[in-house]
């Protein structure tokens, strides 16, 4: 692992013989990956806000690139270094949005268009979202909006990833690698929790049309869950303009995503690079009969003394 420092117009400058205490997390709740870290301030050099940070492993691959936006420092001259990824710059903006007839991802590349933020690769979401208006929305919240609104339809999702100095726009399924976390091998810790009481068993959309007053009803319902839970309805009101066929495919979506028991998953293992917030991994813990994929809803990887460890948050997925 290799932690190095640039400003613009100078050389970058290789830190790592003055750091430690070294953590690299993501979240699913959260616009940008951080690091922080622990750097000893010297008299020759010190680190600025503005600076940028950039991780790299022993293969000196890049991680993370990240601008620092917060230092502290003791009396010892230890400083307390936070930076985040470039999709900073999408949690810290507003602006007013109007689309018609777009996908998200052409709305994505619009709006890196306008803020002058760099795009990597936008992955083609498919469905056309008929109409967008909102104002004074930060632009991760838009993003968030518009591919929840593209997965209730299509049931696939994607999401923002910062890579070096650029954004992307990924599909998750893309994300999935062969890595195995295992008891006995990798595993260090872990813990399983089950919860049912959000669970929906039935869907109801309405939808209206605002010019002749059409009303569309879409019911989608699971027996096997009404059978053993009951009837647990999720009524919605739809405002996307939408066909009978778009009603009824959003409505199994939602009931497919909605009809599953909430698990909590966490767990602590030995550090693996990829393994990162969006992407998935296998879990096969023999004890509790699980040999599956789960989603990465969260990560945090520390690097001590040569030693990487990960601990993670992990969610059942029927999509893999």
């Amino acid at each position: 692992m290799k932690v190095l420092i640039f400003r613009q117009g100078e050389d970058t400058i290789d830190i790592t013989q003055l750091v430690n205490n070294v953590k690299w997390s993501g979240d699913k709740t959260k616009a940008c990956r951080t690091l922080s870290f622990n750097f000893l301030k010297t008299k020759e050099y010190d680190i600025e806000l503005g600076d940028h940070a950039v991780l790299l492993n022993d293969s000196d691959k890049e991680l993370y690139r990240g601008v620092i936006l917060k230092r502290g420092i003791s009396q010892d001259n230890i400083r307390s270094i936070s930076s985040y990824d470039y999709l900073f710059y999408f949690a810290n903006n507003k602006d007013t949005f109007v689309y018609e007839n777009m996908r998200a991802d052409e709305i994505f590349n619009d709006i890196c268009g306008r803020f002058q933020i760099s795009v990597g690769e936008a992955a083609n979401t498919g469905y056309v979202i008929s109409n967008y208006t909102v104002s004074n929305r930060i632009l991760y919240d838009v993003a968030i909006e518009i591919l929840s609104i593209t997965y209730k339809q299509t049931g696939e999702r994607y999401y923002l990833r910062a890579e070096g100095d650029k954004v992307n726009l990924i599909k998750r399924k893309d994300q999935v690698y062969d890595w195995v976390l295992q008891t006995g091998s990798n595993i260090s810790a872990y813990s399983f929790d089950e919860n049912a009481e959000k669970l929906v068993s039935k869907v109801k959309l309405v939808y209206e049309d605002s010019n002749d007053k059409t009303e569309l009803i879409s019911e989608e319902e699971d027996g096997d869950l009404i059978t053993k839970f009951g009837v647990l309805q999720h009524s919605e009101k739809i405002t996307d303009v939408l066909n009978q066929s778009q009603l009824d495919q959003r409505a199994k979506t939602i009931l497919k995503e909605m009809g599953m028991v909430e698990s909590s998953f966490k767990i602590s293992c030995l550090g693996i690079d990829e393994v990162i917030t969006g992407s998935a991994v296998k879990v096969t813990i023999p004890s509790l009969n699980i040999n599956k994929q789960y989603y990465i809803d969260s990560d945090n990887h520390t690097f001590n003394d040569g030693v990487h460890m990960m601990d993670l948050q992990l969610v059942e997925t029927n999509e893999l």
